[in-house]
């Protein structure tokens, strides 16, 4: 689970998500996250160093059925420039949407 902070800063020092801090730019929430324990990009085991921080960007289709999604991630220790990741919800009743493990598959 993932707390998001909308209201200055706070809450624990290095949470394994990291500290997220979200605010508003018109209709679009924008969420800037540090201080990551986790030193992973994604469960494929990219990496990511204690120095970076990722800029999130989410934002509500007029309709209310999409939710586009974009992270901006800049480590300077491991890339020589930003890694933008891009995706998108749409939404379908009824349909539950299920957590995430943030962890990497036990290798075999």
């Amino acid at each position: 689970m993932r707390t998001i902070y909308v209201v200055g800063e706070g809450g624990p020092v290095r949470p394994r998500m990291g500290r997220s801090v979200g605010r508003w730019e018109g209709r679009t929430l924008v969420v800037e996250t540090t201080d990551m324990e986790w030193r992973y990009v994604d469960d494929l085991g990219t990496p990511q160093s204690e120095d970076a921080v990722i800029e999130e960007r989410f934002a509500m289709s007029e309709d209310g059925v999409r939710l586009d999604w974009e992270a901006r991630i800049a480590d300077p220790v491991n890339y020589t420039e930003p890694v933008v990741m891009e995706g998108a919800w749409t939404w379908v009743p009824g349909h539950e949407i299920m957590p995430f493990n943030c962890e990497l598959p036990e290798s075999g």
